[in-house]
């Protein structure tokens, strides 16, 4: 905002015995993660699926997460 700088702070409690550097990019991956969950549901309803069937299901989203892939290296 208006090039001025901020400085955001997070805190966490976890069991796992590792460093800051760690911590850090098992949130990114996570925060990720959740990102690309949250475009599955915002562009396919992916959790109002009706598929009943599993193998049906799976390859369903597998053909969701590579349309998105696609979309967003274009």
């Amino acid at each position: 905002m208006n090039g001025e700088k901020s400085i955001e702070i997070s805190c966490y409690i976890s069991s796992k015995n590792t460093t800051a550097e760690n911590l850090l990019s098992y949130t990114i991956k996570h925060r990720q993660e959740e990102s690309f969950n949250c475009m599955l549901d915002m562009n396919y309803d992916e959790d109002n699926s009706r598929v009943a069937n599993l193998n049906s299901q799976k390859c369903l989203i597998i053909i969701r997460k590579f349309c998105i892939t696609v979309i967003k290296n274009i």
